[in-house]
């Protein structure tokens, strides 16, 4: 497949590369490009963020998660109307899972083999600063480093350093971005209300007016032009013989989760049907299982607590049981009791007999390999699954039902909870990582649905 595709990463620092990407794609739009957008990593709300600021297609490229080939077809299977693939590396090149570099910016660019655009901070460029990206573009070779943007620069600096990285480096020098604090947005996961949304979109229509003039966009096609044709082999998913409706929790409280999970499900068969656990008072008609995904229910734990006709009718499904996966905050919703920032108790679903509560401080888990303790709805013991984690909050729940290990490491550690019909905890999971487990789990809901109607389970 022929894709122009560049991967925008930094060098060492994090730069405020998303919104700087975000307007260097807006002004590749402006130019009359189809791009399709893709991050790097875990971020599961960066992507989501994107679509709805630049009104593209977007999602994540995980290498740790994916299979080179999957890797692959995701970039080709959601570039179908693009014509352009800007990428979003993490925050430091080579950096990965634990001390190695799967899944780093690095290892994306390598599998894809995408040209690759260093955004390094020049606010106090030397040639101490030349050495280190001498070092770093020497470290491993074919990292596709073809070059280089100044952040926090002035027009001097970038004419002064322009032939010497040239000299040096043997890389292009193709711009330069001036101090932008004042347009970049303070979090990007703070854009949960329209108004946010609005004003964010202001300030990346200015960004990319400045780096119109700061940047040479023509350069930047021209090594986007260059990327090698990749192949790649389109997975052969299994599929449901009688389609089901999959409910899947989405508002303001449950807004974390992979949209590309919601692809494979469709793609196996499925259904997905959205519903607000905050507003609506039911579930969705005829629907044949749950998946409540993160979020942050302790902010809007009041309006969850008081929605008691959606809470019953949750209760009431999974005690007939219908499959359900919940993670994060959709495991928190489905505890006993729930207690928000000011320690104050609200009432939740109560399937799990459990409370969750404010931790001491939150822990990022990273990337994290699951390995089932006991048969679940996902597949028989002995299932691995991978996803991530990172959590605020914590739970007085007996877990175990899978034994976890973070980041590369050896060690493993009790984690998560699994019944019959329910698999949930802390795990973020990343469904194609594991395809055959999101299978078995539309084949429980074939089943359960089936069971309702008082048809034969098919095959």
């Amino acid at each position: 497949m022929h894709l122009p595709r560049l991967l925008f990463t930094t060098a060492y620092s994090d730069n405020r590369k998303t919104m700087l990407t975000a307007g260097i794609t807006l002004t590749l739009l402006q130019r009359g490009h189809k791009v399709s957008y893709f991050s790097c990593g875990t971020d599961y709300l960066a992507p989501r963020i994107n679509a709805r600021l630049l009104d593209i297609r977007s999602r994540i490229l995980d290498t740790y998660f994916m299979t080179e080939n999957q890797t692959k077809y995701q970039l080709a299977s959601n570039c179908e109307e693009a014509d352009f693939a800007v990428m979003e590396g993490m925050f430091r090149f080579y950096d990965g899972v634990g001390s190695s570099s799967v899944a780093s910016s690095y290892d994306l660019s390598r599998v894809t083999d995408t040209p690759v655009i260093l955004i390094v901070n020049a606010s106090d460029f030397s040639v101490t600063n030349l050495s280190m990206l001498k070092g770093l573009i020497d470290y491993k070779p074919n990292n596709n480093v073809r070059g280089i943007i100044f952040n926090k620069a002035t027009k001097t600096v970038y004419r002064r350093w322009k032939d010497v990285i040239k000299k040096e480096l043997g890389i292009t020098l193709l711009g330069f971005i001036p101090n932008v604090s004042d347009y970049l947005a303070p979090s990007m996961y703070i854009l949960t209300d329209p108004e946010e949304v609005a004003n964010t979109r202001v300030r990346l229509q200015e960004l990319s007016s400045i780096f119109a003039n700061c940047i040479d966009f023509d350069e930047l096609e021209r090594i986007a032009e260059s990327a090698v044709d990749f192949d790649y082999e389109t997975p052969d998913y299994p599929r449901l013989s009688h389609p089901v409706r999959i409910g899947v929790a989405r508002d303001n409280a449950f807004r974390l989760y992979y949209e590309d999970n919601l692809d494979l499900l469709r793609a196996m068969g499925a259904e997905t049907v959205l519903f607000s656990p905050m507003a609506d008072q039911h579930l969705p008609e005829d629907i044949s299982a749950l998946i409540l995904v993160g979020g942050y229910p302790e902010v809007y734990a009041e309006q969850l607590s008081a929605n008691v006709s959606m809470k019953e009718e949750i209760l009431r499904a999974l005690q007939s049981g219908m499959p359900c996966m919940a993670y994060g905050g959709g495991f928190m919703y489905l505890c006993r009791e729930m207690l928000d920032y000011r320690k104050l108790p609200h009432q939740m679903i109560g399937f799990i007999d459990a409370r969750t509560f404010p931790a001491d401080e939150s822990e990022a888990l990273g990337h994290m390999e699951l390995i089932a303790q006991t048969d679940t709805i996902l597949g028989k013991k002995g299932t691995v699954l991978r996803g991530h984690g990172y959590h605020s909050f914590e739970s007085d729940a007996k877990e175990g039902a899978f034994l976890a290990s973070t980041e590369g490491e050896s060690r493993h550690f009790p984690f998560g909870i699994a019944t019959d019909s329910l698999v949930a905890g802390f795990a973020h999971l990343y469904y194609a990582s594991n395809p055959e487990a999101s299978y078995a789990f539309l084949q429980n809901a074939e089943a359960y649905s089936l069971r309702l109607k008082d048809l034969p389970a098919g095959k």
